[in-house]
């Protein structure tokens, strides 16, 4: 399935499952005889927008100034398994990292739990119910697909 808008992946990987050698073959499904599609939208406008947010985007701009960096990085040699020793080389390699900075929440939206929800304990009281909640308002890609599905509306 080809995205009719593709956002780009902040680690520089446009490989997929359907590029692997042994993968598996989509199905294929008889045609609905009586089928009468709708009328192509212009979707060439959402690719616009979209790309033109993720290029002023500050979390999308960091994303990619750390991929380049890790790219320099992959062939300087071994890397440590303990995470205590990968993470002291990560930071004298790349100084200024701030994890923080994409934790940042989104401004466009608010995340919270859906009203059948709310009447579990588990949306509550539990912290793992909150870390979702806190992950997914920070969340870049999360972001930009509200944003397109804001433009698509926009459209009709």
């Amino acid at each position: 399935v080809q995205p009719d808008v593709v956002i780009p992946s902040i680690y520089g990987l446009e490989k997929t499952e359907a590029n692997e050698p042994f993968a598996l073959a989509p199905d294929t499904t008889a045609a609905y005889k009586y089928f009468k599609p709708m009328k192509p939208l212009a979707l060439a406008g959402l690719q616009q927008k979209s790309t033109d947010r993720i290029t002023q985007a500050p979390k999308f701009k960091e994303g990619k100034r750390l991929v380049q960096m890790a790219a320099g990085f992959q062939g300087a040699g071994k890397m440590s398994l303990k995470w205590e020793e990968a993470e002291k080389e990560i930071k004298a390699i790349a100084p200024g990292i701030d994890e923080k900075f994409f934790q940042q929440p989104t401004t466009v939206y608010r995340v919270r739990n859906n009203t059948a929800d709310l009447g579990f304990a588990f949306t509550t009281s539990n912290e793992f119910n909150s870390f979702w909640l806190k992950r997914l308002s920070g969340d870049m890609y999360v972001e930009e697909a509200f944003q397109i599905l804001n433009d698509f509306i926009q459209l009709k």
